[in-house]
């Protein structure tokens, strides 16, 4: 309740709406608001998963690799694993075809982003699958009640390897490969050469960790410095490979443990970076670029770095140099709660074709005078090479005290950053720039379905700022909602120099409103003109009630529309995490586009399909403005 007094209450089921019990009660106080309304009733959605490539054999039971997988409508606790509730299938359709289930089915719970986005996670084992071979590639779907969800077509290739388990109670030198009755000590145990896990070879006389080989952490506090230059674990000369089939191939893994069958409990792997040391899990150094640390997955996992911990390398996740390929998956990454000029964020580094998904990135300190401390840092890597196809989606980041939300920043003016897609994020209450596409910016990067609340601007930063645009860039930013409610800082859209022929920027279809309070010149346009400059049918509203601001002019953004989104719920501050930027039933935004899209959307913020997806002209079916439809 919104107000003290006496309410009706129902309690419900984790997962979904089936109500268990109703009390009346008397509220004396007022109560946390609700969270974001969820996805709209129909059949359950797919999004993604953590693996795309594992065991069907080894591991607990013989049963082959974890696996977790996040959607939307998935049910409840109550029915997982049932044929009234969720089930996991998959199928080769170069084989037999056939659709076969998973072996087991561990949880069903919340994702780390649960709060804004409502993604649920559902953890299974595999299990045989029906006898496929090593190197099938595999469809995989999900039913709830026998309903289908979407199809992720050749989505996992069945690759084989092998499963150590490491625990604070284990002993390296009693670990065994494969058997979860006898763990190993440390995540990785280093003094000059490895032992326990990393070794060329373990005690029992297997090999050690190789490409295709998962780590699987017991739950618990760890603290250990003992990994390669202090770190929890650092990758060098270890390194994964694209899955092939073949023994010794594939993605090194590091999760944790799921729990018992249905018992809804993953366990916490805690990981908190001592003071001076570095952080969590990191790439290769400059000396291992391009060999070391390539195909790697970090899942669910939960890093927190001291207080007092200033350096670089103590971000949580640290790709440093060349990492490609890297999945950071499922993650529960801060605080971290440095004063110190780090240069680096809650996951930062350099890397080609990187996946960063499903993540709550939170509360990253740093110098409130130099501001580089960011929630997702791109760089370029000692040699000046720099980050590519990275995808970052449906991410939850707050409260980066001193640096930018998404940062991509190189030196050297050696390359491009290209072909990044930034989609589904939700991002509030940064200190610098929301999205800060800074030099060397390539083509084809999407900026799509984001929510982005209250940057303060500080140290001239913006919602989206481009800082040197580079001949040759293309950057769609397409059906965000952005919402500004501090009472100063730097406008919404910047750039540090025009945006000429030969570059395209295309601002279409976002909800831009900035709060009351703001500084009369402040414009909505903020964005320094040039040729390649395209607005289309944004919506632009001033909160303020005293008019002092205006939309752009038709000629600037053909089809804009000037006027209240009506967002379900307004925040009632602008520090505060209780807003709700769906729309209204009588919000303009809805059905407005009447021009293409320059990019494909499928979906809203939840997972909502659009009406038109693609990039043709709208017919009776029109997208509403903004992230949500």
């Amino acid at each position: 309740p919104s107000a003290a007094g006496t309410y009706h209450v129902v309690a419900t089921s984790q997962a979904d709406a089936t109500k268990t019990a109703v009390a009346t009660v008397t509220a004396t106080a007022t109560a946390p608001p609700p969270p974001p309304p969820p996805p709209v009733a129909g059949a359950p959605a797919l999004v993604g998963t953590d693996i795309v490539a594992g065991s069907l054999t080894g591991g607990e039971n013989n049963l082959g690799a974890y696996m977790s997988l996040f959607g939307y409508r998935f049910g409840s606790q109550a029915s997982t694993g049932t044929s009234s509730g969720v089930q996991v299938w998959f199928r080769n359709p170069s084989g037999d075809n056939a659709w076969h289930e998973v072996a087991n089915y561990r949880a069903l719970v919340q994702s780390r982003t649960y709060a804004r986005n409502e993604l649920q996670q559902v953890i299974v084992q595999l299990g045989a699958l029906g006898g496929q071979a090593n190197g099938a590639v595999l469809d995989l779907k999900v039913t709830v009640g026998g309903v289908d969800s979407n199809v992720l077509a050749g989505a996992f290739t069945v690759q084989p390897g092998r499963f150590f388990f490491a625990s604070l109670s284990g002993n390296d030198s009693t670990g065994v490969v494969d058997d979860i009755t006898h763990p190993f000590r440390y995540v990785q145990n280093y003094s000059g050469s490895y032992t326990g896990i990393w070794a060329s070879t373990v005690p029992t006389g297997a090999p050690g960790l190789r490409a295709g080989d998962t780590i699987v952490v017991r739950g618990g506090n760890w603290t250990d410095t003992v990994g390669n230059s202090g770190a929890w674990a650092r990758f060098q000369t270890h390194t994964g490979s694209a899955p092939t089939g073949a023994l010794g191939h594939g993605y090194i893994t590091i999760t944790r443990y799921p729990g018992p069958i249905l018992g809804h409990a993953p366990e916490d792997a805690h990981y908190t970076a001592p003071p001076s040391v570095i952080g969590g899990i990191n790439g290769p150094g400059s000396a291992y670029e391009g060999t070391g640390g390539q195909y790697v997955v970090v899942s669910g996992l939960r890093i927190d770095v001291a207080s007092g911990n200033t350096s670089p390398d103590a971000a949580p996740v640290y790709l440093q140099n060349g990492a490609d390929h890297w999945r950071v998956i499922g993650n529960e990454l801060g605080p971290w709660p440095t004063t110190g000029s780090a240069n680096a964020g809650g996951i930062c580094g350099e890397g080609a074709s990187d996946t960063i998904l499903f993540n709550y990135i939170h509360d990253i300190g740093g110098s409130t005078s130099a501001y580089q401390n960011h929630g997702i840092y791109a760089d370029e890597s000692g040699s000046g090479t720099h980050s590519n196809g990275w995808t970052v989606a449906y991410n939850w980041i707050r409260n980066v005290d001193a640096g930018s939300g998404f940062q991509f920043y190189a030196s050297t003016g050696s390359g491009t950053f290209h072909d990044f897609k930034i989609h589904h994020n939700w991002l509030e209450h940064v200190a610098k720039n929301g999205i800060n596409l800074s030099d060397d910016i390539g083509s084809g990067n999407d900026v799509y379905d984001n929510v982005i609340l209250d940057v303060q601007g500080a140290s001239g930063g913006a919602s989206l700022k481009i800082t040197t645009p580079t001949s040759g860039m293309v950057v769609n930013f397409v059906h965000n909602t952005v919402v500004q409610y501090q009472s100063s800082g730097s406008p919404i859209l910047t750039s540090d120099s025009s945006i000429g022929s030969g570059m395209t920027l295309n601002v279409e279809h976002n909800i831009i409103a900035m709060g009351p309070g703001r500084s009369s010149t402040l414009a909505f346009e903020g964005l320094s003109g040039g040729a390649g400059v395209h607005y289309g049918e944004d919506l632009w509203y001033d909160l303020s009630s005293s008019g002092k601001k205006t939309a752009p002019s038709t000629s600037v953004d053909p089809g804009r529309i000037a006027a209240d989104p009506l967002f379900t719920r307004n925040p009632t501050s602008a520090t505060s995490d209780d807003g709700d930027y769906s729309l209204q039933a009588a919000s303009p935004a809805l059905g407005a586009c009447t021009m293409a899209n320059p990019i494909s959307v499928a979906t809203d913020f939840v997972g909502t399909p659009r009406p038109d997806p693609g990039t043709s002209t709208p017919s009776t079916g029109k997208n509403a403005i903004g992230a949500y439809e």
